[in-house]
Parts: C-alpha cells; structure tokens; sequence
C-alpha cells in the first residue's frame, strides 16, 4: 500500500469542510457517527454503573525495562579513529503512575486524579464528573481527549509494550507539538486536554459516545490573559478557538468492535506567554479501528488514521498549506489462552506515512512488532517485545536501528467502600 498515492490526495476531505466552526464540528459529528454505526466500542473512563456506596479507590502501576537497541551512527572517537557504540543498552523506569478516585451516590459525583512520577512529577487526570444517566455523564477538568481505541486505554493494559506508531504519532500531531525546530517541538500532551466531556452509553453497551471541547494545548498548559499571566503558558486566543473531538462506537454484533473518532483544532493568532510571539495552530485527525474477537481469547485488530498539521507563524504567509500531512494504519493478531490463559503471544504490523511542506518528500516507516507476556497474578506482568524496523527511502533503507525491550509491570489496586444506608 504506497504511501505516495493517500499523501498525494493531500487529505482531500479537509478541503469540504465548512468554514465556520460550528460547521466544522457537526461535519466531523456526522463522519464519525457514519463510520462507527456501521459497525466497534469502549470510550474507557465512562462509569459503567452507579454504585450505591460511597467509595474511594488508590491505585497505581510501575514498568521497569531492560533496552537493546540498534543506532547505527556512522560515527568514530575523534582521537582515536575507533568506531563509536552502535547500541543503546540499559535498565529505565519507563512509567510510574499514581491515580486517586471516588463516587459519591448522593450527589452521583465522581471525581480522579492521576500523576506521572518518572523523570518528573507531572499532573495526569484531574476532573471532577456527574453521572446523571448511562446516556449522559458530564466531565469537567483534564482528563483522555476522543482518539484511537488504544490510546485511550491505560499503558498498563495494552497488549504490546508500546501503542501502534500512527496512533503515538497522532496523539501529539492533535495538540501544539511543531514539525520543526521551536518552542513546542517536543512538547508531551499525555493523551489528555483541559475542557468539558460529555459521554454514555446505551443500556446494552451497544453504543457508546464521548464528546469533548478543550483548550487544544495538551496536558497542563493553560491560557493565562492578563489575570493569570505568570501562571498560564499562552496570553490571548480568539473566541471559540478550542479542541472540538468526538469519538462513537458500537458492538452492534458481539463479537465485532468498531469505532471512529475525528477532531479539529484550530487557533488563529494565538498569542504566546511572551506577549509577542504570534502563532497559527491547525491540526486535524480522523481514525477508525476495529477489533474481532474469536474463541480462545484471539482478537483481530485493525486501525486506519490520517491527519494534518497546519502551521503559520508570526502572520508569514500561507494558511492553507500544511507543514505535515500523515497517514498510517496497523493491524495485529493476539492470541491468549496458553498455559492457563497465563501466556499471551501476538504479532503487529502497522505503516506510518507522512510528507513536510519544507521538502515535499514523502515517507513511509513500516514496524513489524512481535510480543509474548506472561501475567502472574494480576499484579505482576512480564513481556518481551521486538521491534523490527524497516523504512522506503534507499538513503535509509539498511539503517539498523531494531528494538528489544523487556517489560516487567507491576500493579496494585485498593477500593474502601461505606454503604449509602439508602440515602441519595
């Protein structure tokens, strides 16, 4: 499947979208709502049920890795001549996560807070929610944006060590992250926005909703203005400038999982926390996966994404050109039901496609991922992946730079529960 002959089209469907946002936003509604009614389901963090207990749950998770990687570099000691390390070996505590939640049946208030404690201390999940029916849960605060299925799931739960490239891609290319050298180049949106969510689902878990609009800047970055200057990481924007995403699925049959998602984000002039620094910022995504489930814990899975990157700064010229455009799909086969349903063994293949404006040269990065896990108990998991890479341009074509990674997780989980006495 050429990358060139999807990135040629320059993601056409972009150019029929209306010009308002209001339009741009229902257009999105309607393509999503087509995609997955047809067919998958699972927004993650709706509340499947409302408990009628007070309860307060403490919960965390750590992935402790072993790496040898390939990095083959051209490049020799400077005095004398010798070639220089071509692998990258050690231990790394890859994630240490802490979360912290609660239901209060009386007020049908939920609430939960997350940190990040490797590296650095950094705020994850924090919102506060209302369940006022299975159709309609209300959230305000930070928490995961609509996106792919597996981004919204915890990293502690996926299948493989890592997420598909196209899906890691595009949960940074939706936010402020730049494709070239700049303040947000390597910024880290955690999957997760500041803004209003509302999800549900129907009382058969057939179909399942979540709608959400967010500032559009990535986990813990603000808009400050003159009030909270200091403290916000951009001063001005326009009215209505915002994250508008959704994202719909369906189990319509019980063994099929289909869904879809799409959001736009778009600011005119935004105006850094320098107050000098003008930008443009428009970045928007579509995706579709679907999973089959058979006998013997075998899944299926497939996903399909596109999307574009938008960028103007300091007013220099052309709003409409894209100074990325991606592509990308995965597809992978899991099977887990060996030795005790302890062993879990699967196999992915997933293309991301992409082209910058600067050169117009169009890339194609293919990765073949095979994994085995064994799980003792639910509190410890162990796994192995390896990573083999292999990518379209001949100036890279023999380049080496496969991954082996040793995974081993650990998990706990504490809930306190105190009966209502039928109050609430």
């Amino acid at each position: 499947m050429p990358g060139g002959h999807i990135l040629k089209r320059k993601i056409s469907w972009y150019t029929v979208m209306a010009s308002t946002r209001s339009a741009q936003f229902f257009f999105i509604v309607q393509c999503a709502w087509c995609i997955s009614i047809c067919t998958g389901a699972g927004n993650g963090a709706a509340v499947r049920e409302r408990p009628d207990t007070n309860s307060l749950s403490f919960s965390g998770y750590g992935q402790f890795w072993f790496k040898y990687e390939h990095v083959e570099n051209g490049k020799f000691h400077q005095t004398t001549g010798e070639q220089a390390a071509q692998e990258a070996t050690g231990f790394s505590i890859n994630r240490l996560r802490l979360f912290f939640g609660g239901f209060v049946p009386s007020t049908r208030a939920f609430f939960s807070i997350g940190a990040r404690l490797e590296n650095r201390i950094e705020l994850l999940d924090c919102y506060a929610g209302w369940y006022f029916h299975p159709l309609l849960q209300v959230i305000l605060g930070q928490c995961k944006v609509p996106s792919a299925s597996e981004l919204l799931q915890a990293p502690s739960q996926t299948d493989f060590i890592s997420v598909s490239r196209v899906s890691a891609e595009m949960a940074e290319w939706m936010f402020i992250r730049t494709p070239y050298i700049g303040l947000y180049e390597k910024s880290r949106s955690y999957r997760r926005d500041a803004g209003l969510s509302i999800k549900g689902f129907s009382a058969d878990s057939c179909i399942a909703y979540h709608c959400m609009i967010g500032n559009g800047f990535g986990a813990n970055r603000f808009m400050g203005g003159y009030e909270k200057h200091r403290s916000g990481n951009f001063f001005a924007n326009k009215a209505g400038d915002f994250f508008y995403g959704i994202r719909l699925d369906t189990r319509a049959i019980p063994f099929i999982r289909l869904g879809a998602a799409g959001s736009i984000n778009r600011h005119e002039n935004l105006i850094a926390n320098d107050t000098k620094t003008v930008r443009h910022f428009d970045r928007r995504n579509a995706v579709a996966d679907i999973d089959f489930h058979f006998p013997f814990r075998i899944q299926l899975s497939g996903l399909y994404a596109l999307g574009m990157v938008g960028d103007n700064y300091a007013g220099s010229a052309k709003l409409e050109k894209n100074a990325l455009d991606y592509s990308g799909f995965s597809c992978a086969l899991i099977g887990g039901a060996f030795w005790k349903e302890r062993v879990c063994a699967g196999v992915r293949f997933d293309r991301y496609m992409y082209e910058f404006d600067e050169n117009t040269h169009e890339y194609a990065d293919d990765q073949v991922t095979i994994g085995i896990s064994f799980t003792h108990k639910p509190a410890l998991l162990l796994q192995w992946n390896y990573i083999y890479k292999k990518y379209k341009e001949q100036y890279r074509r023999g380049l080496d730079d496969n991954i082996l990674v040793l995974n081993v997780r650990f998990a706990f989980a504490q809930s306190y529960r105190k009966r209502n006495n039928g109050q609430g």
